[in-house]
């Protein structure tokens, strides 16, 4: 049995897997077209990544950024670390050339839920809006009952958050 035949094509098979990695990781040094990336980070503990210079203190560190989602690729990196949050993230670089993550997930947890109670208050209103004392209402006044009058929408939905209540 010819062994250099079965070396090449192992050869093969990792040249494979190592262009199907490159299709959805960045290299670092490799700009991304867009501001935020999917990213596998996290928090800098002094314990696990040494000292550094304060800067680094309350980041998270990237560890890998992806092109594309694919969760074939992001588990067998999440098998190496048990720590690694997957994240939406602005990648920074420190002067310290230390390439850390500023997590925008939570802003789109903070909008899924008031987009969830937006969404609730309106089915609220369109059946308040549907009983028929509400309809008689508004076939003699013109305008809606007082408890269904203002319909909710997205438009200023992030208003009353302020910057202390993010603290």
């Amino acid at each position: 049995m010819d062994t250099s035949s079965e070396e090449e094509s192992d050869n093969d098979s990792l040249d494979e897997i190592y262009d199907e990695y490159n299709n959805f990781v960045f290299e670092p040094e490799e700009h991304s077209l867009t501001k935020f990336n999917i990213v596998l980070c996290e928090k800098y503990n002094i314990l696990l990544h040494g000292p550094a210079n304060k800067e680094m203190n309350n980041h998270y560190l990237t560890y890998t950024r992806f092109k594309q989602l694919n969760m074939d690729i992001i588990n067998v990196f999440k098998v190496v670390s048990n720590t690694l949050q997957l994240e939406i993230a602005e990648c920074i670089y420190l002067p310290s050339e230390h390439c850390v993550s500023i997590i925008k997930t939570v802003w789109i947890k903070i909008i899924q839920r008031k987009w969830k109670k937006i969404y609730k208050e309106g089915k609220l209103c369109i059946s308040r809006r549907c009983n028929p004392n509400s309809l008689k209402y508004r076939e003699i006044y013109g305008r809606w009952p007082n408890n269904c009058l203002n319909y909710p929408s997205l438009k200023g939905m992030m208003s009353n958050l302020s910057k202390t209540s993010l603290i």
